[in-house]
Protein backbone atom coordinates (compact mmCIF):
# COMPACT_ATOMS: atom_id res chain seq x y z
CA UNK A 1 0.00 0.00 0.00
CA UNK A 2 2.85 2.14 0.74
CA UNK A 3 4.34 1.66 -3.03
CA UNK A 4 1.23 2.62 -4.35
CA UNK A 5 0.72 6.05 -2.14
CA UNK A 6 4.54 6.67 -3.24
CA UNK A 7 3.40 6.26 -7.16
CA UNK A 8 0.20 8.63 -6.09
CA UNK A 9 1.54 11.22 -4.60
CA UNK A 10 4.53 11.68 -7.30
CA UNK A 11 2.35 11.80 -9.89
CA UNK A 12 0.14 14.46 -8.13
CA UNK A 13 3.42 16.38 -7.45
CA UNK A 14 4.15 16.46 -11.48
CA UNK A 15 1.15 17.43 -12.43
CA UNK A 16 1.73 20.40 -9.29
CA UNK A 17 4.89 20.99 -10.74
CA UNK A 18 3.64 21.04 -14.75
CA UNK A 19 0.47 23.32 -13.84
CA UNK A 20 3.10 25.85 -12.18
CA UNK A 21 5.34 26.09 -14.97
CA UNK A 22 2.71 26.80 -17.00
CA UNK A 23 1.22 29.76 -15.24
CA UNK A 24 4.75 31.05 -14.37
CA UNK A 25 5.51 30.52 -18.29
CA UNK A 26 2.16 32.34 -19.42
CA UNK A 27 2.84 35.17 -17.10
CA UNK A 28 5.94 35.69 -19.18
CA UNK A 29 4.01 35.81 -22.21
CA UNK A 30 1.93 39.42 -21.82
CA UNK A 31 1.06 41.62 -24.39
CA UNK A 32 1.75 45.15 -23.59
CA UNK A 33 -1.79 46.77 -23.35
CA UNK A 34 -0.49 50.37 -23.44
CA UNK A 35 2.86 51.10 -25.91
CA UNK A 36 4.27 54.77 -24.57
CA UNK A 37 4.01 57.01 -27.33
CA UNK A 38 7.45 58.59 -26.87
CA UNK A 39 8.96 55.42 -28.18
CA UNK A 40 10.94 55.78 -31.42
CA UNK A 41 10.76 53.22 -33.85
CA UNK A 42 14.04 51.66 -32.99
CA UNK A 43 13.26 51.28 -29.85
CA UNK A 44 9.75 49.85 -31.24
CA UNK A 45 11.48 47.53 -33.15
CA UNK A 46 14.01 46.56 -30.02
CA UNK A 47 10.96 45.33 -27.67
CA UNK A 48 9.51 43.88 -30.61
CA UNK A 49 12.59 41.65 -31.06
CA UNK A 50 13.19 41.30 -27.71
CA UNK A 51 9.97 39.82 -26.92
CA UNK A 52 10.15 37.65 -30.37
CA UNK A 53 13.60 36.16 -28.38
CA UNK A 54 11.51 35.10 -25.77
CA UNK A 55 8.73 33.75 -27.84
CA UNK A 56 6.37 36.29 -26.77
CA UNK A 57 5.06 36.66 -30.52
CA UNK A 58 1.63 38.59 -29.18
CA UNK A 59 3.71 41.48 -27.49
CA UNK A 60 6.08 41.28 -30.31
CA UNK A 61 3.25 41.96 -32.75
CA UNK A 62 1.74 44.47 -31.30
CA UNK A 63 4.92 46.34 -30.99
CA UNK A 64 5.14 45.98 -35.26
CA UNK A 65 1.62 46.99 -35.15
CA UNK A 66 2.73 49.95 -32.99
CA UNK A 67 5.22 51.39 -35.64
CA UNK A 68 2.99 50.74 -38.61
CA UNK A 69 0.24 53.13 -36.78
CA UNK A 70 2.59 55.68 -35.83
CA UNK A 71 5.73 55.57 -38.29
CA UNK A 72 3.23 54.25 -41.51
CA UNK A 73 4.21 57.30 -43.59
CA UNK A 74 7.64 55.97 -44.03
CA UNK A 75 8.32 53.55 -46.27
CA UNK A 76 11.29 52.22 -45.53
CA UNK A 77 10.12 51.93 -41.80
CA UNK A 78 6.55 51.07 -41.98
CA UNK A 79 8.34 48.12 -44.85
CA UNK A 80 10.62 46.81 -42.40
CA UNK A 81 7.21 46.37 -39.92
CA UNK A 82 5.21 44.52 -42.44
CA UNK A 83 7.65 42.28 -43.42
CA UNK A 84 8.74 41.46 -39.59
CA UNK A 85 5.03 40.79 -39.01
CA UNK A 86 4.88 38.62 -41.49
CA UNK A 87 7.93 36.69 -40.27
CA UNK A 88 6.81 36.65 -36.81
CA UNK A 89 3.64 34.82 -37.97
CA UNK A 90 5.80 32.49 -40.41
CA UNK A 91 7.35 31.86 -37.06
CA UNK A 92 4.25 30.39 -35.35
CA UNK A 93 3.65 28.79 -38.37
CA UNK A 94 0.90 30.53 -39.65
CA UNK A 95 1.93 30.88 -43.24
CA UNK A 96 -1.55 31.88 -44.10
CA UNK A 97 -1.51 35.10 -41.72
CA UNK A 98 2.21 35.79 -43.14
CA UNK A 99 2.20 35.44 -46.68
CA UNK A 100 -0.23 38.84 -46.62
CA UNK A 101 2.80 40.43 -45.50
CA UNK A 102 4.77 39.59 -47.44
CA UNK A 103 3.07 40.18 -50.90
CA UNK A 104 2.94 43.72 -49.45
CA UNK A 105 6.23 43.80 -48.92
CA UNK A 106 7.11 42.66 -52.08
CA UNK A 107 4.32 45.05 -53.82
CA UNK A 108 6.15 47.71 -52.38
CA UNK A 109 9.10 47.54 -54.57
CA UNK A 110 7.22 46.71 -57.67
CA UNK A 111 5.53 49.96 -57.34
CA UNK A 112 9.27 51.39 -57.35
CA UNK A 113 9.43 53.16 -54.29
CA UNK A 114 12.50 53.96 -54.01
CA UNK A 115 15.04 54.23 -50.95
CA UNK A 116 13.84 51.16 -49.75
CA UNK A 117 16.11 48.60 -48.33
CA UNK A 118 16.64 45.30 -50.17
CA UNK A 119 17.02 43.08 -47.66
CA UNK A 120 12.95 42.92 -46.80
CA UNK A 121 12.38 42.38 -50.05
CA UNK A 122 15.15 39.46 -50.69
CA UNK A 123 13.51 37.37 -47.87
CA UNK A 124 9.88 38.43 -48.14
CA UNK A 125 10.41 36.73 -52.09
CA UNK A 126 12.07 33.72 -50.16
CA UNK A 127 9.78 33.16 -47.64
CA UNK A 128 7.08 33.35 -50.46
CA UNK A 129 8.56 30.98 -52.70
CA UNK A 130 8.84 28.72 -49.76
CA UNK A 131 5.48 28.52 -49.18
CA UNK A 132 4.46 28.03 -52.87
Amino acid sequence: MKRQHQLLFGGVLRIVLAAAAVAIFGACQTVPSEIPEDKTPPQLFQRAQEAVDNDNFGAALAYYEAVLDRFGDSPEISTIALYEIGFTHYRQGRKDKARPYFERVTERYENAESGLPEWPLVLSRRFLDRMS
